[in-house]
């Protein structure tokens, strides 16, 4: 025991440190018993809620929520990845409240970041204080504060975990060119793909930047080694990217026409952005005004701590490259560059998701650059010190709002409209769906429907049903034969109906995007929304693969200790 501390002494301290950390982070979380309400805070809460009842009815990999939104159905799993949610769920069903849950995957993400983020700078500097001064930097930098307290984007939050574990995976396969450890480079990519999207396909972006930067200096071992990392990302993350893959091109949802009509240059920001450092929990829209834009950018320290890098004698390639492309990162979402005819980046909704990419880039040089000009301890301690009290200052106004979820609330009292309309804003159930980007763009207003079977015409009948979790029965009689019969549930690929002798009945969405079919006879007709074979496929795909790396892996292992008892 005693050896094994000692061996891993270091990540203990880091641990603690991050623990520490995220403590402090969470504080107007800790301070009261009221979870804020804000952007998508009600979206992650419906996830985990959402995820928690399909656990109970054995559906551990969901691909649907069918109560959600009003008992209309919504795929959200297929297209925002719940998976790294599970823990949350399992704490839910175990009887913790939803509020009480949402707060504690805040602490444990913050301090997952910081843990992963102190091993990043600390693999570059080999320096513990450096490690200290990068992960206070990065938790407590202004975007992460508004991602968690002004924008709920838990998908970005769960992002800021994985993004340091795959620049790590970079510095060791590129610059250290060490193709033994690729695994670090394929587990940060992995979990990119399963937290948030646009998150992911900004990672991509980066890597490809930074191989090609390197190229020239990479061996064909460490050639190979990358392309091993990215295929087994690949297999791993598949039983979730090919399924969504394939529903966005099964049919036009509110997502194609956010992505094709977003005005770039409306969330550009103004040089004034840059130097704003007071939390407000307003929008990024220029057309508001000062005291309604939020807080953006990622904090003065990592904005101008990583011009110091230029005062030193000795510099490394890595850092100078995470220097120019933080700054690159953080100078692109400005509104002096012509955002109005980037229409090809329409997909990232705004331009300031740079800055995500630019926090963690700037991180690098900024602890690197002053624990080398700043030796002293005392120094470096003050200096830890006033960047958390400053991240603390940026938080304490979360601890005066008050429109909120209490541990005593539940679920179906926010569904109930207990806090506020629950179409609020939307013709759809929006405390569930957020921006309903998963919707066909055909859908109708759900709010004029009642969760009843319909005619082709789209008026109730009343004709009888049952439903239990993910299946709906309906039975037709024999005058009910001669039309189409739509139920009240939102059309994606992977609906499918069956007679009483199990025969599948074609079914189809109608101009609404709802599921429709024509009975063939009466007779009762089960609904049930079943994994598309390409799901299917993808899911035996990620499994396998992961089962013989995990067997590769401890055969590699095994063998290796048995040369070194020889």
């Amino acid at each position: 025991m005693v050896l094994w501390l000692k061996k891993h002494r270091t990540k203990l301290i880091f641990l603690l440190f991050s623990l520490f950390i995220a403590l402090l982070f969470s504080l107007p979380y800790l301070m009261k018993d009221l979870l804020p309400i804000e952007h998508d805070t009600f979206f992650h809460l419906s996830r985990i809620e959402g995820l928690a009842k399909a656990i109970q009815n054995k559906d551990f990999l969901p691909a649907i929520y069918p109560d959600k939104n009003n008992g209309f159905g919504y795929t959200s799993p297929l297209f925002y990845a719940d998976i790294l949610l599970t823990p949350a769920a399992l704490l839910y069903l175990a009887g913790l409240p939803l509020s009480a849950t949402y707060k504690l995957v805040i602490l444990v993400e913050t301090m997952l970041a910081s843990y992963t983020v102190m091993c990043l700078v600390f693999r570059i500097t080999k320096r513990n204080s450096a490690a200290f001064i990068g992960a206070a930097a990065y938790t407590f930098a202004n975007y992460h504060i508004t991602d968690v307290y002004v924008r709920g984007a838990l998908g970005e939050v769960q992002a800021m975990i994985f993004l340091p574990v795959l620049l790590e995976g970079i510095y060791i396969l590129l610059y250290e060119q060490n193709d033994k450890e690729w695994k670090c480079a394929c587990f940060g990519l992995t979990a990119l793909a399963l937290t948030h999207n646009l998150t992911f396909l900004l990672s991509v972006i980066l890597c490809i930047i930074f191989f090609l930067i390197r190229l020239s200096y990479l061996n064909k071992t460490t050639i190979i080694a990358v392309f091993k990392a990215v295929i087994l990302a690949f297999l791993f993350s598949a039983f979730f990217t090919l399924p969504m893959l394939e529903q966005l091109f099964s049919n036009d949802y509110y997502l194609d026409y956010y992505g094709s009509s977003s005005d770039l240059a409306d969330g550009a920001m103004p040089l004034w952005k840059y130097f704003a450092n007071t939390t407000i929990f307003g929008y990024s829209s220029s057309a508001l005004s000062k005291d309604q834009q939020m807080l953006i950018n990622p904090g003065y320290f990592l904005t101008f701590a990583p011009l110091i890098y230029f005062f030193l004698k000795e510099k490394k390639p890595f850092v100078t490259t995470c220097m120019v492309l933080g700054y690159i990162f953080l100078l692109l979402p400005c509104n002096l560059i012509p955002w109005d005819i980037l229409f090809f980046l329409r997909i990232l909704q705004f331009p300031w998701r740079f800055i995500q990419l630019a926090m963690l880039l700037l991180t690098i040089p900024a602890s690197y650059a002053f624990i080398h000009i700043f030796h002293q301890k005392p120094v470096q301690i003050i200096a830890i010190a006033l960047l958390i009290t400053e991240g603390i200052w940026h938080d304490l106004p979360v601890t005066s709002r008050t429109f909120g979820m209490t541990s005593d609330m539940t679920w179906r009292d926010v569904t109930n409209g207990a806090l506020t309309d629950p179409y609020y804003s939307a013709t759809y159930m929006r405390v569930e769906l957020a921006g309903g980007d998963y919707l066909p763009l055909s859908s109708p207003d759900y709010r004029t429907l009642s969760p009843v079977i319909m005619d082709e015409n789209m008026e109730p009948t009343d004709i009888p049903f049952e439903r239990q979790y993910n299946e709906l029965q309906v039975t037709i009689n024999e005058e009910d034969c001669s039309k189409e019969i739509v139920l009240p549930l939102t059309w994606y690929k992977g609906y499918t109906i069956t007679d009483e002798t199990g025969t599948e009945i074609s079914c189809h969405q109608n101009a609404y995007g709802l599921v429709t079919f024509a009975p063939v006879s009466a007779g009762t007709y089960t609904c049930t929304y079943k994994s598309t074979p390409l799901r299917t496929i993808s899911i035996a795909l990620s499994a396998i693969s992961f089962i013989l790396f995990i067997i590769t892996d401890l055969q590699q292992k095994h063998s290796a200790k048995n040369m070194q008892k020889f």
